[in-house]
This record gives C-alpha cells, structure tokens and sequence, in this order.
C-alpha cells in the first residue's frame, strides 16, 4: 500500500510540473499564496499532496477558461513590430506604445485593435498578464471621456471571496487528512508506521511452562464494527489466529499454585504486546 500511495504522488507530482508549463502557468499570473511557477506547484505536489494537488486542480481550471476566452489572446504577441502584415500596413504613427508593467517589454499595438473599453493582454516575454487601454492623449479631443479619479489595475486572478472559499476548503482537506493520519496513528499503537486504516491479520501465542494448564478469554473487533468473545483452555503451548481484524484482547489465568510462567503475546505484523506472570493462578492480560 505504501509504494501505491509513494508512486501516486511522485506521478501526479510529475504531471503538475508538465502540465503548469505546458498551460504557460507561471508567477506573477495571480495574487495570494498560489502565485507559483511550474517547478513550485512540483515541489508542494510531492511535500503536502492531499492541499496542494486540489488547489493545483483549481488554478488549472482558471488558466483553461482564462485562456479559452477569444478576450484574452496574447495582444502583446498577435502586435509586436515585424510579426504580422497587418502591423506593417498599419503606419507607425497610428500604433500605440504599450508596455508591460511585469518586464517593462515596450510594444506597438495598432489603435484598432484597443477597444473603448481596454482588453485583457499577455505578455510574450514574461506571461503577465494585464488590461490594456487607450491612453488619453491618444484619444480625440472629441471623444475624450470625463476625468475620473485613477484606479490602479490588478493582474487578473482569484477574487478575494474565492480565495477565502478555497482556503476554507483546503483548511477541511487537511483537518480531515490529519484526523486519518491520527486516527491511524492511534491504532497503530503510537509507534508505527502510518499506513491507511484497515483491517490485520492478529496471533495470539500462549507461551510458558510445557503443558502448564490454563484457560481464557479473547474479545474480537471486526472490521464491519462488530464484535465477537471467545472462551478458550488448553496446555501451553498455543496460537491463536484471527483475520480481517480491527483489534483483539484477551485474558488468561494459568491453572497452577507453583511459580512456573505463564506469557501472553499479541502481535498484528505491525506492532506487539507482551506480558507475562509467574504467580500462583496468575492472570495476564493485553490488547492490540
């Protein structure tokens, strides 16, 4: 189960960092704590998994639909000078020098593919992503607008309720991911290692004195949550083996006034418990 789990993430680490760079995923591109490049979404996938690769799923969706609107093509790539014959039929007077506040990179854009209302551009050079406008110099006296008090122009990404909204849903995926690793960690005794909750294999072994007699009872949890006893005897040596387990404990009582030991073990394939008397009629007990 462990390597199932190790090759998961490696895998889906792996085509995070090829699908971020293949969709042009790159900082700078959106505001908060998700503002990451390719090789950082790699790195969180493969150190904190069950928060980042949801989240990665996230932004995936927004770059595809952000990129899949005819507004956002690449203004800066479809304008720059030599790249297209529209540009050279277009003289140089009527293009607009615009530049990109990630780089700096100043390109001249033809008047007539800016509309009234500004449209969304991306950067060539570095990815930025920014809206554009016409400036007011370059507008007719005739149809300047009125002035306005300027407002500063974001890079579009998340909205502050959606970050809020995806922050509470990953804070749920991790508390409900630490709650199974603990739960875990709990069954497992403390000190093993932590593998998904499930069912195991238990023996019980009743070690001491050949032939010391001795009787017995074994409480059982089942992995559908039921339980089942079981009232034993017999001569040591014994085993006793219960599969598709949750937890098991037993008691026994040896049957003998003398000082010969009488052991218990109990053990699951992940952990051990042990305990052992020497007493007149003496009693050992444990769980797992």
């Amino acid at each position: 189960m462990e390597a199932v789990i190790i090759l998961v993430v490696v895998g889906t680490s792996v085509w995070v960092l090829m699908d971020a760079k293949a969709l042009g995923i790159a900082p700078g591109q959106r505001s908060g704590f998700l503002d990451m490049g390719p090789i950082s979404w790699f790195l969180c996938c493969l150190l904190l998994w069950i928060i980042a690769f949801p989240a990665y799923l996230v932004i995936r969706s927004q770059q595809k639909t952000a990129g899949s609107n005819p507004a956002t093509e690449s203004l800066m790539e479809a304008t720059q000078i030599g790249r297209s014959q529209e540009q050279h039929r277009v003289p140089m007077e009527e293009r607009i020098p615009i530049s990109c506040p990630g780089c700096g990179k100043v390109s001249g854009v033809p008047r007539s593919r800016i509309p009234a209302s500004g449209v969304k551009a991306t950067c060539k050079q570095c990815g930025h992503s920014f809206h554009v406008v016409v400036p007011a110099e370059h507008i007719p006296s005739v149809m300047k607008p009125p002035v306005i008090a300027p407002q500063t122009i974001q890079s579009h990404g998340p909205s502050k309720s959606g970050i809020s909204l995806l922050r509470i849903g990953m804070g749920l995926v991790a508390a409900v991911a630490l709650i199974a690793i603990y739960a875990q960690f709990l069954v497992s005794g403390g000190n093993a290692p932590l593998n998904f909750i499930g069912s195991k294999n238990f023996t019980v072994n009743v070690r001491g004195a050949d032939l010391l007699p001795y009787t017995g009872h074994i409480l059982i949890i089942n992995a559908d949550g039921t339980n089942r006893s079981q009232s034993v005897d017999g001569n040591v040596p014994k085993t006793y083996t219960f599969s598709d387990a949750l937890s098991v404990s037993c008691s026994f009582q040896k049957h003998s006034d003398d000082s010969a030991p009488l052991a218990l073990e109990i053990s699951n394939g992940v952990k051990q418990e042990t305990a052992r008397t020497t007493s007149p009629f003496g009693v050992v007990s444990a769980a797992l």
